[in-house]
């Protein structure tokens, strides 16, 4: 059964490689997609971009004043009629066959969610690494769906979308929950989509601000899992990275206390790179 897959592309001012963007969407193998364009107010030539496709699968939403990423997806999503649902950034763009991979996992296999590693680019293109993806154990460790992915329409509805309080971390939150509510990730093996950095983009433009909500977000959720007894997510590499964070944030006390916790379970930690900055971190303040 041929499936619709929505697309939700938000932008804002990209008008630089909004059009990368869009087509790398209309030019996938897999025919039956909806592309929503959802525009926050651009004050660029975005909207003459995308107006510029006469293509019937695009569906064009334009914000009446400025409601940043996460509101901007949940009102893509609340127009998505597909039954696979995906967004993708203006400043990224997909491999041709990503959607068709995608699909294809989640039709062959027991899963809700699927994603793929990717490949990072600068802003002229050239790539400069990739990126993988981890199994969902790890979800609290690590960001392991990042920025390629396909999921059922089932997974948005129990979520009820994006939290539009955690910009930066939302697509991150998002995750975490799915995996709280037991739906079942799969990791692709192939790369099947391209992640720009450059001088504009949240993720290097924003680093201490995504660091004070990862703090917050992370420390808040072990609490949550601990009570749910969920203790396959809550290893002793989870204690350490909060406590990172926690000296970022200088929560000092904190930071002591989940740094002895990764000890308690992990007594080999004491060797490692990290413990020893962390440590050296919290006594020297």
């Amino acid at each position: 059964m041929n499936k619709l897959v929505s697309i939700i592309l938000p932008t804002y001012n990209g008008e630089k490689y909004l059009r990368q963007s869009i087509e790398s969407c209309l030019k996938q193998t897999y025919n039956n997609i909806e592309l929503i364009v959802v525009n926050d107010c651009s004050s660029d030539d975005s909207e003459n971009i995308i107006q510029s496709y006469n293509d019937n699968r695009i569906r064009y939403i334009k914000n009446s004043s400025n409601l940043k990423l996460p509101r901007s997806l949940n009102v893509g999503f609340s127009e998505a009629k597909g039954d696979y649902l995906t967004w993708t950034s203006d400043d990224n763009f997909y491999d041709f066959t990503a959607i068709q991979k995608m699909v294809n996992a989640l039709e062959s296999l027991k899963v809700d969610l699927v994603c793929a590693p990717y490949y990072t680019i600068d802003n002229t293109g050239k790539i400069t690494g990739e990126r993988l993806v981890g199994i969902q154990e790890n979800i609290l460790i690590d960001n392991v769906v990042k920025a390629c992915f396909l999921y059922k329409k089932e997974v948005h509805q129990k979520l009820n979308g994006y939290n539009p309080n955690l910009f930066l971390v939302e697509d991150y939150d998002f995750w975490i929950r799915a995996a709280f509510e037991n739906f079942q990730f799969y990791q692709l093996k192939e790369k099947l989509y391209y992640y720009r950095f450059h001088e504009n983009s949240l993720t290097d433009s924003r680093r201490d601000e995504i660091a004070v909500a990862l703090y917050k977000l992370l420390s808040g959720y072990l609490e949550i899992f601990q009570k749910a007894g969920k203790s396959k997510y809550l290893g002793a590499d989870l204690y350490l990275r909060i406590a990172k964070l926690a000296v970022f944030n200088k929560d000092l006390k904190n930071a002591t206390i989940y740094l002895r916790k990764a000890i308690r379970i992990n007594p080999l930690l004491v060797f490692s790179s990290l413990y020893v900055k962390l440590f050296i971190k919290i006594k020297l303040n």
